[in-house]
């Protein structure tokens, strides 16, 4: 059984190969069938009743929760919080003001200005993201709604 897997996943790759060259010009459509017979034949004739198994006991060196540990408890760090705002900050800043629902966006608004600090410019930031985040709809489950109703 295994033998005949082994043959399909060649008869696969040779498949792939050939329609590559039929892609590169190398070959035509018609010849993909006849050079994927041609080169499974080859490769299981040549390789194809020999069996290896490889063991080991290496462990696998990639740890994703390892990985993706939070190191500093989601605060945002700033370099220089007391440094003049960025062009970027403001920019940005101005953008997430016109994302904010209608009644919030005169106060944020507000806030902003060109020679403020950018400990504060990135604080508002992550407010507004916040904010603009909960205003995002959230699919409900079909069955509690009505046929004429949306999911949001």
């Amino acid at each position: 059984m295994q033998q005949k897997n082994d043959e399909i996943i060649v008869a696969q790759c040779c498949f792939k190969g050939a329609i590559d060259l039929a892609v590169a010009n190398k070959i035509t459509v018609e010849e993909i069938n006849d050079w994927t017979t041609t080169f499974t034949e080859a490769i299981i004739s040549k390789y194809g009743n020999k069996v290896s198994v490889v063991q080991s006991d290496a462990k696998p060196v990639f740890q994703p929760r390892d990985n993706y540990k939070k190191t500093n408890n989601s605060k945002a760090t700033v370099k220089n919080p007391d440094a003049t705002v960025s062009e970027k900050q403001l920019w940005l800043l101005n953008k997430l003001v016109s994302e904010l629902p209608a009644d919030q966006q005169n106060g944020f608004a507000g806030l902003i200005k060109s020679n403020m600090k950018m400990g504060l410019a990135s604080s508002l930031i992550k407010e507004m993201q916040e904010i603009i985040d909960g205003q995002k709809p959230v699919a409900r489950p079909l069955e509690e709604i009505a046929d004429n109703e949306a999911p949001f």
